[in-house]
């Protein structure tokens, strides 16, 4: 009975060589499983991006509806003092952050061209899941950072940016409102996206521009680059595979490819250009 139970324990057991196809196997089935599943994670994160942007779509509108215009892409008095808060701190009463609206007296006082606690705040609504940049942009003045840009317009270069005649929604001091978008709503890009790697720059913050750092409003559309997810410091960039989302003007949310035809992007970036706007 011993010598038979032993025989029976000894035909249970696997060999060596067994649990090694074994594991090959295993190995095998999560090599195959696991891009899958970062797909399903990086969708996942696409779609809570693409609310983000609905989410600022939304507080842009509401801010339009109290006061007739959009938000200025940042307040300055002139050129040579370029530190003002810009359009991510005026519409965050619009974006369920009124309390850091008020403790910020946005309304009241200057940006502050010093970094405190409360302008380097994390706001996930401006922040892409996708985007792994650190919550304080030490590159820009080391406010919290924000993966989302306001479209100033379509431009050659970025000589232009702190200049009142941009033809986009946000520049300095602008008051741009829905009768001035005479391209059409749905055909004006309001917001896009900004990661914090790319080159030069390092992204962007919400709060506006201060000490002379640019901030995320100035993305431009870089005619010489023709590229979407250029390299260029103001370039539109994003770590979703294959392009970059934007809000447009009525608040709706596209993916834009990274091969849109240049001459579409740039037509989308400005307001009023009263060309023609194929497919995108």
């Amino acid at each position: 009975m011993t010598h038979q139970s032993s025989a029976i324990q000894r035909r249970l057991a696997f060999t060596l060589v067994e649990l090694l196809v074994v594991i090959a196997i295993i190995g095998v089935l999560v090599a195959l499983l696991l891009p899958a599943v970062q797909a399903a994670r990086e969708a996942a994160r696409r779609t809570q991006c693409s609310n983000n942007l609905k989410q600022i779509g939304l507080g842009l509108h509401n801010y339009h509806d109290v006061l007739k215009t959009f938000p200025s892409g940042f307040v300055a008095n002139s050129s040579s003092d370029g530190n003002g808060w810009g359009w991510g701190a005026f519409i965050l009463p619009y974006i369920e952050q009124k309390s850091l609206y008020d403790a910020l007296e946005v309304s009241k006082v200057k940006v502050p061209t010093t970094a405190t606690t409360l302008t380097k705040t994390r706001i996930d609504a401006y922040r892409c899941p996708s985007d792994v940049g650190p919550d304080v942009n030490t590159h820009r003045g080391n406010h919290g950072t924000s993966n989302y840009a306001g479209v100033a317009g379509a431009s050659s270069d970025g000589g232009v940016i702190d200049g009142t005649n941009n033809n986009g929604l946000f520049f300095r001091n602008s008051r741009i409102g829905m009768h001035s978008i005479t391209d059409g709503t749905s055909n004006t890009l309001a917001v896009g996206e900004r990661a914090y790697n790319s080159n030069p720059w390092n992204g962007a913050v919400w709060v506006g521009r201060s000490t002379g750092y640019a901030n995320h409003l100035w993305v431009l559309w870089d005619n010489a680059d023709h590229r979407l997810k250029g390299t260029y410091q103001w370039a539109f960039s994003s770590l979703h595979p294959g392009g970059v989302q934007f809000v447009l003007a009525d608040g709706s949310v596209r993916f834009l490819s990274e091969t849109i035809d240049g001459t579409t992007l740039r037509r989308l970036a400005q307001r009023n250009d009263g060309q023609v706007l194929g497919e995108f």
